[in-house]
């Protein structure tokens, strides 16, 4: 091989090797040097603070509201004045267990009102209740010791029981009261002669 053929090989290999570098370095990104890093200071890491939540407060359990009491509603003393004065009427007219409920309502709205008790006690005995006249007629003498009608009701009512002594007692007590009675009306006249003659009967 002559040289000048050798020379030409070495040429066209140059310029091969050359277009391929060239090439190559087009499509290659040129990696740029790396900037030198300042020496800034570490960044603190975050840190969650902890808020503790409050538990919520034990829901107190109410108590039980107290179920009211029915109360009564009070009475016009007027109207209770008219059912007393019917439940005598009822008593007089031959109705004992109607002047009873009468009486009763009475004795409900005024359970002071020892006549109340007196004539509910009338009415028992009426009605043949013996026991719970005397109940009421107890009753009666205590609310009003000087309710002389009282005592020679149940002196009466002593006597059909049988008991004697007692019934002396109360008619005794009766007429006493009777006597000392400061205003004379039928009603004391009349109770003072029927005590004095249960108590000659006894004697």
């Amino acid at each position: 091989m002559s040289l000048r053929r050798l020379a030409a090989i070495a040429a066209a290999l140059a310029i091969a090797v050359l277009i391929v570098g060239c090439g190559n370095r087009s499509s290659a990104p040129a990696i740029p040097d790396a900037a030198p890093t300042a020496n800034l200071p570490p960044t603190p890491l975050a840190t969650s603070t902890f808020t503790p939540v409050p538990s919520p407060s034990p829901t107190r359990t109410p108590s039980p509201t107290p179920t009211p009491t029915p109360t009564i509603a009070p009475t016009p003393q007027p109207q209770v004045l008219f059912t007393y004065s019917r439940a005598l009427q009822l008593l007089d007219s031959g109705f004992p267990d109607q002047a009873v409920a009468q009486f009763g309502l009475v004795i409900r709205f005024l359970p002071g009102f020892a006549e109340a008790y007196l004539g509910r006690a009338r009415a028992y005995i009426a009605d043949d209740h013996g026991a719970l006249a005397m109940r009421d007629l107890n009753r009666a003498v205590e609310l009003k010791p000087a309710l002389a009608v009282a005592y020679l009701v149940r002196g009466r009512l002593h006597l059909q029981m049988g008991d004697d002594a007692d019934a002396r007692s109360d008619l005794d007590k009766a007429l006493s009261l009777f006597e000392a009675a400061l205003v004379r009306t039928d009603e004391v006249n009349d109770g003072a002669t029927e005590a004095r003659g249960l108590l000659e009967e006894l004697n």
